[in-house]
């Protein structure tokens, strides 16, 4: 799935650091993906190694296994 980083919104409840966790939406889906529609919030956990760091508005390739949880 194609995803793109974006900031919390205010009012989001987040029990963690902040820095370790990351943000995005979903912009595309393929085969496998499930549970998910586009646009979509996904969290992404910070301790995922084949997560890298990348800036709002960038684009990250991500498999099912890289999503932490969904918040919308």
């Amino acid at each position: 799935m194609l995803l793109e980083r974006i900031r919390p919104k205010p009012g989001h409840i987040v029990l963690t650091d902040v820095q370790t966790i990351r943000w995005a939406r979903v912009v595309a889906i393929g085969p496998g993906v499930y549970d998910l529609a586009i646009g979509d919030v996904v969290v992404l956990p910070g301790i995922a190694a084949e997560i890298p760091d990348f800036e709002e508005g960038q684009m990250l390739l991500a498999t099912m296994n890289d999503i932490g949880a969904k918040a919308s």
